[in-house]
């Protein structure tokens, strides 16, 4: 149901289904994003990210 109802799908619409809002465009767009920031070094950046403090010896 709730593919329906956001508009996950595009081939066609169900005659039992009303498309409230497409989200199948915006759900690429922003895969497309993440995966250019990633291969260009962008995301993760340090304020993304956590670790370990050194301990004194």
């Amino acid at each position: 149901m709730p593919r329906r109802l956001l508009g996950l799908f595009s081939d066609y619409t169900p005659k039992f289904a009303k498309k409230y809002v497409d989200l199948s465009a915006q759900i690429k767009d922003v895969f497309a994003l993440y995966e250019r920031e990633v291969r260009a070094g962008e995301f993760p950046a340090e304020e993304h990210c956590f670790g370990i403090k050194k301990q004194p010896t």
